[in-house]
C-alpha cells in the first residue's frame, strides 16, 4: 500500500501574497542583522594624534584602564588578533577600554613604544601610570581573566611605566635619550655581525688595530724627523736661561 502524500495547492491569490512577504522578511533579517551589528562595541583606533587625550595617562585622576593592542597590518598573527580584539571590546564594554593601534602608520607611537615591543602583536594593560604586558595567547578567555584581575600577577619584569611622549621630554631628557639609542644601536649592530659573522668580524678589528699601530708609528718618524730633539747640552743651557 502506497503512503498518502499531503499535497498542498495554492491559488493564485495566496501565491501573490506569499511573494510579497519574502522579499519582506528579508528585508527584516537584513534589519535586524544591521542593528546588531551596529551595537557592537569595537576596539578603540588610537592614533599619534589622539593618544594623549584618549588614554590621558600623564593624569592618574583622568585616565581609566585601556587595553591595548600594538600590531603591524602585514602580520598574520596580528589578522588573527584583530577580530578577537573587537569581541574583547564589546565583551567587555562597560569595564574598561579596549583599544588598538597599528605601527606601521603611528610612527611616533611606533618609536615611542619601540623599547617595549619586542615582537607583533604586543598587548599591553594601562592601569594608572603602569604598563602591564600580557604574556598569554589570544584566547578571549583568557585575555578577559587578565583584563579582570589577572594583569595583578604579571611578572615583575613585564611591568613598567608608561613610555613619556617626545614633547614631555626634557632637553635634557632627549639628549640622554639619542645618546642611549645611538649606543644601543652600535652594539646590537656589531652584536648581529658576531652573531652572523664572526670571522669577518675578528679580522677586521686585527686590521683596525694594525692600521692603528702602523699610523702611530708613522707618526712617530714623522715628528722625530720634522721636529728633531735638543742636543742634551743645549737643552740644559735652554733650561737656565729660563731661570
Amino acid at each position: 500500500s502506497q503512503k498518502p502524500e499531503l499535497v498542498v495547492v495554492m491559488s493564485g491569490q495566496g501565491r501573490s501574497t506569499a511573494l510579497y512577504l519574502v522579499p519582506l522578511f528579508l528585508i527584516a533579517c537584513g534589519s535586524i542583522g544591521s542593528v546588531r551589528s551596529a551595537a557592537i562595541k569595537r576596539a578603540i583606533t588610537l592614533t599619534d594624534t589622539n593618544f594623549e587625550a584618549k588614554t590621558k595617562y600623564l593624569d592618574d585622576s583622568q585616565s581609566g584602564d585601556y587595553f591595548i593592542l600594538f600590531y603591524m597590518p602585514w602580520c598574520g598573527y596580528c589578522k588573527e588578533a584583530l577580530p578577537v580584539w573587537d569581541r574583547l571590546a564589546d565583551e567587555l564594554q562597560g569595564e574598561l577600554s579596549v583599544a588598538k593601534v597599528d605601527l606601521e602608520a603611528n610612527v611616533a607611537i611606533s618609536h615611542r613604544f619601540r623599547k617595549k615591543v619586542k615582537g607583533y602583536p604586543t598587548m599591553f594593560l594601562f592601569r594608572r601610570g603602569t604598563m602591564y604586558t600580557y604574556l598569554g595567547n589570544t584566547d578571549i578567555n583568557e585575555l578577559k581573566k587578565f583584563a579582570r584581575g589577572n594583569w595583578k600577577d604579571t611578572p615583575a619584569d613585564a611591568q613598567s611605566s608608561i613610555p613619556r611622549a617626545a614633547e614631555t621630554l626634557t632637553v635634557g631628557e632627549r639628549v640622554l635619550e639619542a645618546a642611549v639609542d645611538l649606543f644601543d644601536g652600535i652594539v646590537s649592530g656589531y652584536s648581529a655581525v658576531w652573531r652572523n659573522h664572526p670571522t669577518e668580524l675578528l679580522c677586521a678589528i686585527s686590521t683596525a688595530f694594525s692600521l692603528g699601530g702602523i699610523f702611530g708609528f708613522m707618526l712617530k718618524v714623522f715628528i722625530d724627523v720634522c721636529l728633531p730633539p735638543l742636543p742634551p747640552g743645549q737643552a740644559a743651557r735652554k733650561g737656565r736661561k729660563k731661570d
